[in-house]
């Protein structure tokens, strides 16, 4: 087993498989602009959302396929860890096992795989939207920022590294983030408003936290509560329909990561 399980190339098939749910991730976002333009039931938005469906569909069997192949990383690193020898995956590659560690419960590697953390694991350059406590959906306009109760083009944000954009590694809890709408704009903190720009600065640079403790660092998957605070210490707040900040986390300072 330990031989077989040698042979493979974790890294090299996750990084294929990240690339083709990225390049979907886009055509799923066109043609989502391309829906917008048709007119509802019409036999352009039909054939449309029949492609739609369809790329979804992939969209969902290489998210499986990718959470097989950490699985097959994780019982790898198991059986080289049994047998006291590093492997050049992680050697070469250590932040690949960065997730895949924090797996651990106990750090024993007899610890069965924890199934909810390897699921949906969120990279660099994944897209999200983010549902406020009052079920809507963050929204970027041509430059304000506001709410909207379906996800469509506007509510779906690319979340990247502000110091590297092409970083596709794991995203935890305390990481820094900047968030690129639809338009290309990046979500910025004013000193209580919200809005976009055009380049990530100081005031494009958020904080990704766990609202219960902000001290945590675990891995971040889609599902999980959030918050985000600014570089000014405020935390992005959903009104009512309005978004802006606050001092503090409180439940209008919570999102859910899509």
């Amino acid at each position: 087993m330990s031989k077989q399980l040698n042979n493979l190339d974790p890294l090299e098939m996750l990084n294929q498989v990240n690339k083709t749910i990225k390049s979907l991730e886009t055509e799923y976002s066109h043609l989502l602009d391309q829906i917008g333009y048709q007119k509802t039931g019409s036999k352009p938005w039909m054939k449309l959302q029949k492609i739609r469906k369809n790329v979804k569909k992939e969209m969902v069997v290489l998210q499986k396929r990718k959470n097989l192949i950490l699985k097959i990383s994780f019982e790898l690193h198991k059986v080289t860890d049994k047998a006291k020898q590093p492997i050049s995956v992680e050697e070469e590659n250590p932040k690949f096992f960065e997730p895949i560690n924090q797996l651990y419960v106990s750090g024993k590697p007899e610890t069965k795989i924890n199934e909810k953390l390897i699921l949906n694991l969120l990279n660099f350059g994944s897209k999200i939207s983010l549902r406020s406590i009052h079920g809507r959906y963050l929204r970027a306009g041509q430059y304000e920022v506001n709410q909207q109760t379906s996800i469509q083009a506007w509510e779906i944000w690319t979340i990247l590294n502000p110091t590297n954009e092409k970083d596709t590694t794991s995203i935890n809890y305390g990481s820094k983030i900047a968030l690129r709408s639809h338009h290309g704009r990046y979500l910025r903190a004013g000193q209580y408003e919200v809005n976009q720009q055009t380049y990530i600065g100081a005031w494009e640079i958020w904080t990704i936290l766990n609202p219960k403790n902000v001290e945590d660092k675990a891995p971040i998957q889609k599902g999980d509560k959030i918050a985000l605070r600014s570089t000014h210490g405020r935390y992005l707040r959903a009104g009512k329909f309005e978004v802006n900040q606050q001092t503090s986390i409180q439940a209008w300072e919570t999102w859910t990561l899509c």
